[in-house]
């Protein structure tokens, strides 16, 4: 199961409607969407709310990064995953180096967290 399949998951599972969900986090309704359909991710503030909400430790969470603005998020969980064409900073920070965006690297990414 994809992140973006258990983000759909856990709110169902706590009864919220996207909505609800998105009220509780001043963003709207879309964003929600976005991040269930996997076209779109949460920030390292929102991840971190969800991560308590569902009680799921930011250790067991993954982030993918390419740029310098992304190094927060990669230092707070426990899988941090470089893009192929991230920066040096970025690639030092991960656990896990993929291909880069165009050969594919986020599908890597993803692959690699289900192993």
């Amino acid at each position: 199961m994809d992140m973006n399949e258990k983000l759909a998951k856990l709110r169902k599972a706590k009864g919220l409607t996207q909505k609800e969900l998105a009220e509780t986090l001043h963003v709207s309704r879309q964003a929600i969407s976005r991040w269930e359909v996997g076209t779109a991710a949460p920030s390292l503030d929102n991840l971190a709310y969800l991560s308590q909400l569902y009680g799921v430790p930011l250790e067991q969470c993954a982030a993918v990064g390419d740029s310098g603005n992304d190094l927060e998020a990669l230092r707070a969980v426990g899988m941090p995953i470089a893009m192929g064409n991230a920066s040096q900073a970025v690639k030092d920070a991960a656990l896990r180096v993929v291909s880069s965006n165009r050969k594919e690297g986020a599908a890597q990414a993803v692959l690699s967290c289900l192993e």
